[in-house]
């Protein structure tokens, strides 16, 4: 047999890792374009599962997902590819879920989680998949430090990264901790989001003046700018009432 040739495989003999998630608009745009597909179109890329029937998934996640849950199709032109081990398998599958259509985060974090428990170093990760070090250290990985309190679905990895990197001193430990509390706050107007935290680095750059501040007086600041839409519209509002009443 050679290396890799293209076969057509049942669907149901062929099984994902994982459960796959992909994006509505390439749902649409697959059905928009059905009546023109070629096998191009629909090809897959599997592994034969070693003294095991079926096969293992390894590539075009996005097609697999559309053929299997939203056409009539019974089978797909598949590449099979040679056997790799847990490793090379894992990296190989996150460099092609860069793709249009399998680009959900989910699905990264998922094979993310494997390398993880594989010990593969990040900077092979880096080298073998399309993600640069500064992305997957911000939005894919935990600081170490981070509490795992912290580490919900209600904040993201990057501001609680962004967080885990402010140095104390400045910040005092006790401002960190606040910090880490209103990026998992569920009430939206006191949640620090990736918006109001860029509007803190700009603070924190341009008035140093605010590490001279107590503890109390630091959070009220931080509450404000936080919120900074909702003052911002009440300090909008203020003025329209000010320039009636003149």
């Amino acid at each position: 047999m050679s290396r890799t040739e293209i076969i057509s495989i049942p669907l149901d003999q062929i099984h994902p890792d994982f459960q796959i998630k992909i994006t509505n608009e390439y749902v649409k745009r697959m059905k928009k374009s059905q009546t023109d597909w070629l096998n191009y179109d629909l090809l897959l890329a599997v592994e034969k599962k070693p003294n095991q029937e079926g096969y293992r998934l390894v590539g075009g996640f996005d097609r697999y997902y559309y053929l299997k849950y939203n056409s009539n199709q019974s089978a797909a032109p598949c590449l099979l590819e040679e056997p790799t081990e847990d490793e090379m398998l894992n990296l190989k599958i996150l460099r092609r879920l860069f793709n249009k259509g399998e680009t959900v985060k989910e699905n990264k974090v998922i094979v993310l989680r494997q390398l993880q428990l594989l010990m593969t170093p990040i900077s092979k990760i880096v080298s073998k998949t399309g993600f640069s070090r500064s992305q997957l250290e911000n939005e894919y990985v935990y600081n170490a430090i981070i509490p795992l309190e912290y580490r919900t679905k209600d904040a993201s990895k990057k501001t609680l990264n962004w967080i885990a990197n402010l140095e104390s001193p400045p910040f005092n430990k006790e401002i960190i901790n606040f910090l880490y509390k209103r990026a998992n706050e569920k009430d939206s107007t006191k949640r620090l989001t990736l918006q109001s935290m860029e509007l803190l680095k700009k603070l924190f750059k341009n008035e140093p003046l605010f590490f001279t501040l107590a503890v109390s007086e630091q959070e009220r600041i931080l509450s404000r700018a936080i919120n900074f839409k909702g003052n911002f519209l009440q300090l909008l509002i203020k003025d329209i009432h000010e320039l009636l009443d003149r």
